[in-house]
């Protein structure tokens, strides 16, 4: 508690300076605004006086971000139109090492109101969900959680409200420039659990350990279920719930609903640090992109690898039982039978797989993930979404990226072999799901270190996973500002 009180005390008294009282650094100096314009400062509102680069040096990074999205549904789906979601986000993290000289302790906090329509949910009817802000419009807390290294980074602990996507299944490198959310998590997942994912953090701890460079085992445990009234209790006979934790600030642990487990083995190499990949670096550095400022390094292609495993531990109806009770078939059970514990596996790829000769990262590569559920308790039981991504594919426009990519998700036989059994003894017209795949096509545009543009385009074949819907063709253009 004392060592809370003295760096939050810290803290306000950097705050407090005047331009005057900074203290000298060569950072805050070389960024000030006198030398850059507004097209190329890192921050839309700039250094703050000098203020940011010291918060900066101090451990104390703020992320202030806005999201803008414009979609126009120009075919297919449930019906056409256009429509408008935001997403502003605002959060802090504090290297208490740096700060008050704690060592290895990490403070993490944020949240966000998103804003707008239920695009999926109106206009498209799609399984995979076309916009990764899509939420029901609150304000959030999001993430808080504190992090602490031990034995030199070998081992990490992080306690709070966290997420499962943040750290487990993450295409990192490339899967952020895709509009579509199954590049987030895989769809297997969000579609069959109730995940730690946006909108919803939850309760947790997360164990990290690296025994050497470049290999990583992590380990997290996560409350069962967050909000069961937005993503519903799976267990035979569950009654609806009204609990939709609407501001992220219901902390309830509730024995019935379970645990989520979630192991991860990962292998990476040849990679570039956080800063130097991100187009909105710290703007305590000033280096040149490459090593320590001294030219662009030779560095092989760049790889990451991973694999992992989930456990539920809450009971899970089994899902040809379920279709027929949704159904209202004459050949549903009075309550559907109890398949146990849930599970799934994954595996993460990203490859980078061509360099332009001379730069450090423009180049192509390549990425996906895919996941697997049991059948007889999951609506989908198996996911994949990849594809390429070209970064500086136009010359002269380093920064910007081009995208294509896929999404795919396979509905459980049993789920169809109950419409069919439905169609077959009630005399009805039900169509059977297989599958829906997504393709989206994106660009996008570096005005500014601080500001980007990405028209994309996305084709949904059979929304919902059947072919009731005809095909959809979204239109779109997000733009993202960093303030």
């Amino acid at each position: 508690m004392h060592r809370f009180a003295l760096s939050l005390s810290v803290l306000l008294g950097l705050l407090s300076l005047s331009p005057g009282e900074l203290p000298a650094n060569d950072d805050a100096a070389a960024l000030s605004p006198a030398t850059q314009s507004i097209w190329e400062q890192e921050y839309a509102t700039g250094d703050w006086g000098g203020r940011r680069p010291l918060l900066s040096d101090r451990g104390v990074l703020f992320n202030f971000t806005y999201v803008a999205d414009v979609f126009s549904v120009v075919s297919g789906g449930i019906k056409r139109g256009t429509f408008y979601n935001g997403l502003l986000d605002l959060g802090t993290d504090i290297d208490f090492e740096k700060l008050v000289g704690w060592k290895g302790t990490r403070f993490h906090v944020n949240g966000f109101y998103p804003h707008g329509e239920d695009g999926s949910g109106n206009y498209v009817g799609d399984i995979g969900t076309f916009s990764n802000i899509e939420a029901y419009d609150t304000y959030r807390l999001y993430e808080l959680w504190v992090e602490q290294e031990f034995f030199e980074g070998c081992f990490s602990l992080r306690a709070g409200q966290i997420t499962f996507d943040s750290e487990f299944a993450v295409l990192d490198a490339y899967g952020g420039l895709f509009v579509q959310s199954g590049f987030g998590a895989p769809e297997a997942f969000s579609s069959n659990l109730p995940l730690p994912i946006f909108p919803n953090a939850t309760t947790g701890i997360r164990a990290r350990f690296v025994p050497v460079q470049g290999i990583s085992m992590q380990a997290a445990i996560f409350d069962g279920n967050v909000a069961p009234g937005l993503t519903p209790d799976h267990s035979p006979n569950a009654a609806p719930s009204t609990e939709f934790n609407r501001h992220g600030t219901d902390w309830a642990l509730r024995p019935d609903e379970g645990a989520l487990l979630v192991g991860e083995v990962s292998y990476r190499f040849n990679q570039v640090t956080q800063e130097e990949a991100s187009a909105t670096r710290t703007t305590a550095d000033s280096r040149r992109r490459g090593d320590g400022g001294m030219g662009i390094p030779e560095r092989g292609l760049a790889g990451s690898y991973e694999a992992g495993v989930l456990y539920h531990t809450d009971a899970f109806a089994d899902i040809y039982d379920e279709t027929l009770l949704d159904l209202d078939s004459s050949v549903a059970p009075t309550v559907a039978r109890d398949r146990g514990a849930n599970y799934a596996i994954y595996l993460n790829i990203e490859q980078e797989i061509w360099r332009e000769p001379g730069t450090e990262m423009q180049g192509l590569g390549l990425f996906g993930h895919v996941a697997w559920m049991p059948p007889d308790r999951n609506f989908v039981t198996v996911s994949f979404e990849g594809g390429l991504h070209y970064l500086g594919a136009i010359p002269g426009r380093d920064r910007d990226a081009l995208g294509l990519g896929v999404a795919y998700v396979g509905i459980s036989d049993r789920v169809s072999a109950a419409v069919r059994d439905t169609n077959h003894r009630d005399q009805t017209s039900h169509r059977e799901p297989d599958f829906e795949a997504t393709i989206e096509l994106v660009y996008r545009y570096q005005v500014a270190p601080w500001c980007s543009i990405q028209p994309h385009a996305q084709y949904v074949v059979q929304p919902g996973g059947t072919s009731e819907r005809d095909n959809a063709l979204i239109l779109g253009l997000r733009t993202n500002i960093t303030f």
